[in-house]
């Protein structure tokens, strides 16, 4: 969306106390963001205009009237697969971007980013307080 908080503060209105919205969003600080940088797919550029950390989105359900009661974070190895095609098409092929086509590969991969809380995307439960 072009303005994600007035769209927050819309669900907000919408929920009744205690309600709850779950939002996931792609992790511009995960591993893959880094190293695959505008190639990373999760960018998907139109459809996600606005991108987050855990700390902005936090900021913005907490702006729209939200607490914040969890959070998760997901893994997405194909995501990490497909940016290692996209990126190899742009730059020289190296041995790492290589072997994240790999399956298998990727999914370690994957799961140490979850590890180490720099997983692909991020997942906020948020509650509308009484």
């Amino acid at each position: 969306v072009h303005q994600p908080l007035p769209v927050l503060r819309d669900a907000f209105r919408l929920l009744t106390p205690n309600g709850r919205l779950y939002v996931e969003v792609p992790n511009v600080e995960s591993w893959s963001c880094r190293w695959f940088g505008s190639r990373w797919t999760a960018l998907d550029l139109p459809r996600h205009l606005t991108h987050f950390s855990r700390e902005t989105l936090n900021r913005m359900l907490e702006a729209a009237g939200f607490r914040v009661v969890a959070w998760r974070m997901h893994t997405h190895a194909d995501w990490l697969r497909a940016s290692a095609r996209l990126a190899r098409r742009s730059r020289p092929a190296n041995l790492f971007l290589q072997m994240l086509r790999v399956k298998p590969l990727a999914h370690f991969v994957a799961w140490l980013g979850y590890l180490f809380g720099r997983a692909d995307s991020i997942m906020a439960i948020a509650e509308r307080p009484d």
